[in-house]
């Protein structure tokens, strides 16, 4: 009972009170109503840089990590396939939102927004299923 698979014995894994509704509202949306929260342009890049993450993983292997030139290169490839659809995108919110401030695009943000996606597709392929994240010591625990 007080072994060392006891949880007394360890006072790290004790169990900590339950997150209160009031204070955290979106922890109780599903998953799907959350995905929905994301703009059209997320739709139309996000699966342009899966598929250069999926081309990347069958040639290279899923444990390749690219060049600052070769994610650049990629970056560069999916602005250039994506970019009319996401103007198009852009050009259609701004006739359903008259009163929107900022309507800009750009190729800088665009830009920047793959790369994002891109760096954050390319972590989250590397790590195991289950990866225990930040908060916790290792799969041990």
């Amino acid at each position: 009972m007080y072994g060392k698979d006891c949880m007394y014995s360890m006072p790290h894994m004790m169990n900590i009170p339950a997150w209160q509704q009031q204070y955290h509202p979106m922890a109780a949306m599903p998953v799907q109503q959350l995905e929905n929260m994301y703009p059209r342009t997320y739709y139309i890049v996000y699966p342009r840089v899966q598929h250069y993450c999926d081309m990347m993983d069958m040639n290279y292997g899923c444990l390749y990590c690219p060049t600052k030139e070769e994610l650049d290169r990629m970056c560069d490839k999916i602005c250039d396939e994506v970019e009319a659809d996401v103007e198009a995108a852009i050009c259609e919110e701004m006739k359903e939102e008259a009163d929107r401030q900022l309507g800009f695009g750009g190729r800088r943000l665009l830009r920047a927004f793959v790369g994002t996606l891109l760096i954050r597709e390319l972590l989250t392929r590397r790590r195991p299923y289950g990866f225990p994240g930040y908060w916790y010591g290792y799969y041990g625990y």
